[in-house]
């Protein structure tokens, strides 16, 4: 597992409850599934991080990087994010 390093600061994480986060982050994917990379620029910008003028991955990485994960945890994924998405 690789530990990543964050922010302190990102608006989220300040949140009263969970149910706050939660609506944060469904606001945050919404805007994600609009806007694509034009929405993680608002994105960014609402939670003061700086804004990034390309990835730091190539498209043939990211494409590649599917073949990592087996079609069993690609399955399990849906079925967790499915379930996830029920109890809402």
């Amino acid at each position: 597992m690789k530990f990543l390093k964050s922010s302190n600061d990102i608006h989220w994480r300040n949140q009263s409850s969970q149910k706050d986060a939660i609506t944060v982050v469904k606001n945050f994917d919404a805007i994600l599934q609009q806007d694509s990379f034009e929405g993680l620029k608002k994105i960014n910008k609402a939670l003061g991080i700086k804004n990034l003028n390309y990835l730091k991955v190539t498209k043939d990485e990211i494409c590649k990087s599917e073949s990592l994960v087996s079609d069993e945890d690609k399955i399990a994924l849906y079925e967790a994010i499915k379930k996830y998405y029920l109890c809402f």
